[in-house]
């Protein structure tokens, strides 16, 4: 039987469920594409160093959907969840800087 962990974000965009992988002894934690269906039409304000963000928090983007990878359910998840949030917040606050710059 496949060991899944649902873990809730209510105030994001997003949800994050942590996967037990047996062939590779490890947990897998992703977002289902979910957090960049919800940003694509803002892909523009994305930060440029939007890889090596994710990369330094130990997270991974294929084909549109992140992943983190560890021993622990609860710390890939949280892992997840922490760099999702931060890089939305980076996304955020460049859309506000576009909008302030163009004097709107």
């Amino acid at each position: 039987m496949e060991d899944i962990r649902y873990y809730e974000v209510p105030f994001a965009c997003f949800d994050v469920i942590a996967v037990w992988d047996e062939n590779q002894c490890i947990w897998q934690a992703t977002d289902n594409g979910l957090a960049v269906a919800s940003w694509l039409t803002a892909y523009d304000q994305w930060p440029s160093n939007w890889n090596s963000i994710i990369r330094d928090c130990g997270v991974h983007c294929c084909q549109e959907e992140f992943h983190a990878f560890g021993k622990r359910a609860d710390e890939v998840a949280r892992r997840l969840m922490i760099t999702l949030l931060y890089l939305n917040q980076v996304r955020t606050l460049n859309q506000a800087a576009v909008f302030h710059e163009s004097g709107v």
